[in-house]
């Protein structure tokens, strides 16, 4: 029982080790009117921010803006910019002033992105336009994969977002669980494991899926 399970609810495949097995919980679906009001955003002077890898891909290119702030560090790396010390929505706004009075924010972002990160930036005093610009449609899973994880396969599992978690809770079932580690990144997202039922998961100190793999082989 070496195997570790991956969950993602998007995102492209990556090498993380043959004892990685990873589920895409659902399929990016974009939303051609939003692309195209981020294309006509006057971003002379405005700030960017970018909270997920599909948002960095769907949107393109960048440049045009004065700031760009992004949400974790692969995110960071798609865009070529620094990644806050945090992880998440709380590590862009560590990272800014608390009077943001003037200033103009867009950020385009997932139909089932937390609302926070708008709400706190509208709060320091910024305009903020938050168009979504894809849905997440879940996937069927794969049966014969539920039946590995019930029936004790998995050493450990791997929660890259919680609404892929939410997916695999849901097609799992009610029946019983197996014990098995759980990991999760981001201690925002860590919070929300208790009200699932679920024990408290492991957060690794980079907001980096492979620092979060590492850290449950151990």
């Amino acid at each position: 029982m070496n195997r570790l399970l991956l969950l993602r609810s998007a995102g492209s495949e990556s090498d993380l080790g043959p004892d990685v097995d990873v589920v895409t919980t659902h399929e990016v679906v974009p939303i051609p009117a939003a692309l195209d009001e981020v294309a006509r955003y006057d971003a002379a002077g405005a700030h960017l921010v970018v909270t997920s890898q599909e948002t960095a891909r769907l949107i393109g290119d960048v440049r045009r803006f004065r700031h760009v702030h992004a949400a974790g560090e692969a995110t960071a790396r798609a865009l070529k910019v620094r990644a806050p010390e945090a992880p998440g929505a709380a590590g862009i706004l560590a990272a800014l002033p608390d009077d943001l009075t003037g200033e103009r924010f867009l950020w385009p972002h997932a139909a089932d992105a937390d609302p926070l990160l708008e709400e706190a930036l509208a709060a320091r005093g910024a305009a903020v336009e938050a168009p979504v610009v894809y849905e997440k449609v879940p996937r069927p899973l794969p049966e014969p994969l539920l039946h590995r994880f019930r029936e004790g396969a998995y050493a450990a599992v791997a929660v890259a977002s919680l609404s892929a978690l939410d997916a695999f809770l849901a097609a799992l079932g009610p029946a019983p669980r197996p014990p098995v580690r759980w990991g999760v990144i981001g201690p925002e997202s860590a919070k929300a494991f208790r009200e699932r039922g679920l024990p408290e998961p492991l957060v690794p100190a980079r907001a980096r899926l492979a620092d979060l793999i590492s850290l449950l082989r151990s």
